[in-house]
């Protein structure tokens, strides 16, 4: 079943240039067997705070990530020190694709925003609806969020 790795971070204004920067070290997750794609930006309801949403393939593939890859990309980044807080939540989610079948690192060429609910994510283009994700907590904050490109990680291997 596929897994959301929601990421929250709240970043000082100060910090925001570093934060974005440091956030490049994670394309380094896009040969991993089981990512199925990385995309995040800037809240526009919470000042400061980063919204990154990391998708797996399964629990297994995210594990294998966290044991063998995680720790070195954070001590390479050093994001750490660009942030005052982290949370994250893992969950399993549907993707519910509309129009067209994409997978989601398509949806990801066109994504501008992601409109966050207690229960789902919108992935948009502007006010167009690419893909949902549904997941069963209502965790997290009602938010739109504005996509930065160079946050997007895509996979190598495109998962059907």
């Amino acid at each position: 079943m596929l897994l959301l790795k929601w990421i929250v971070c709240d970043v000082p204004q100060e910090q925001r240039h570093a934060f974005a920067s440091a956030q490049q070290h994670w394309r380094a997750v896009a040969a991993l067997q089981g990512f199925r794609g990385q995309f995040g930006g800037w809240s526009s309801q919470f000042g400061g705070r980063a919204c990154i949403a990391s998708l797996w393939h399964d629990q297994s593939a995210l594990d294998v990530f966290m044991a063998n890859a995680h720790d070195a990309i954070v001590a390479r980044s050093k994001q750490y020190e660009t942030y005052q807080s982290i949370r994250t939540l893992i969950v399993p989610c549907v993707q519910l694709a509309t129009g067209r079948r994409q997978t989601i690192a398509e949806a990801m060429v066109n994504l501008t925003e992601l409109r966050v609910t207690k229960g789902w994510i919108d992935m948009l283009y502007g006010s167009t609806l690419l893909m949902r994700l549904n997941f069963p907590t209502e965790a997290l904050d009602d938010d739109l969020v504005g996509i930065e490109p160079d946050w997007n990680v895509s996979p190598v291997f495109i998962e059907r």
